[in-house]
């Protein structure tokens, strides 16, 4: 049988002889640490220094700490704001309610409310221009009789309003195309087409004209000024007969538009695809402002809007 006595022994004698050397190291580290004492910055030792500094100072510096403190929160507690001199504002202003003022007595009927913004001056500025138009491209008539040009017979009044309320019923009611409506092989009678025939029809529509004829060629960024006798009327008469509310709506109208045109914008994910975008300021549906926009000179519209 092996006797492993002398080997535990000098194990033993390792070990002690170990865990003696670490234990001795661990003291010596934490001996200096156990001696060490803040060091004062510069001020509060030469305030330490000039000091007499005994019990009975360092409690009296403690009560007058304490009284310090008390006096400063009694000081704090009856302080006051003086009055103030001026009127306060009220945190919120009263809201403005939409407003429409005081028709006339004799709007009652539908063509009355449009009449009220469509009146007379629209009427004559169109009569006026259509036929001065003609005058310009030189339409045949019974004292120009030249072969070059097309027959014209100056527009009147009542044709004009034919005119426009035909339009309208266009945009209402939809057809493959504009001959159709004075279609009378076809289920569908459209009983507008019987005041006015569709040459005549053909003729307005081709010499229609909103504002006076020029003949020096437009900057591009007044494209829209053949539009401004009817919508500097028009955005006269919306202004008014409303008051705006504080809630207004301030946002893009598409009018749709297939012709060609640089100033037209494409939308694929709106309902109108295609068209004019005009810029609107409405409130409770009622449009009250607009202007027009265009892809190639935007920024410069509103300059020219007015």
């Amino acid at each position: 049988m092996e006797d492993y006595s002398d080997s535990d022994t000098s194990s033993e004698s390792e070990y002690n002889s170990d865990q003696m050397s670490i234990t001795g190291s661990d003291y010596d580290e934490d001996e200096p640490t156990e001696n060490l004492e803040p060091e004062l910055s510069e001020t509060i030792y030469k305030e330490y220094n000039n000091c007499a500094w005994n019990p009975q100072a360092q409690l009296q510096a403690q009560l007058n700490a304490t009284h310090l403190a008390q006096l400063h929160a009694e000081i704090k507690a009856r302080a006051q704001l003086p009055d103030p001199t001026y009127q306060k504002l009220p945190r919120s202003w009263p809201a403005r309610p939409f407003d429409v003022r005081i028709l006339p007595d004799y709007i009652k009927h539908p063509i009355d409310y449009f009449e009220l913004f469509w009146g007379s001056e629209v009427w004559n500025t169109l009569v006026e221009n259509t036929n001065a138009y003609t005058q310009y491209k030189e339409a045949r008539n019974k004292e120009n009789k030249e072969k070059k040009s097309r027959w014209w017979k100056a527009v009147t009044l009542y044709e004009m309003r034919i005119f426009i309320a035909i339009l309208i019923y266009m945009g209402i009611v939809s057809a493959s195309n504009i001959s159709s409506y004075w279609n009378k092989n076809r289920l569908t009678i459209h009983k507008p087409m019987e005041y006015i025939t569709f040459f005549r029809f053909e003729q307005i529509k081709r010499y229609f004209h909103i504002s006076p004829p020029i003949s020096t060629r437009l900057p591009i960024a007044r494209w829209h000024t053949k539009l401004s006798p009817l919508s500097d009327l028009l955005r006269t008469k919306f202004k008014a007969y409303v008051v705006l509310g504080q809630d207004v709506s301030f946002d893009k109208m598409m009018v749709l538009f297939s012709g060609r045109s640089k100033h037209t914008l494409k939308m694929k994910n709106k309902l109108i695809k295609k068209g004019f975008k005009i810029w609107a300021l409405c409130d409770h549906g009622y449009l009250w402002d607009f202007l027009f926009y265009s892809r190639t000179c935007g920024k410069y519209i509103y300059y020219y809007s007015n």
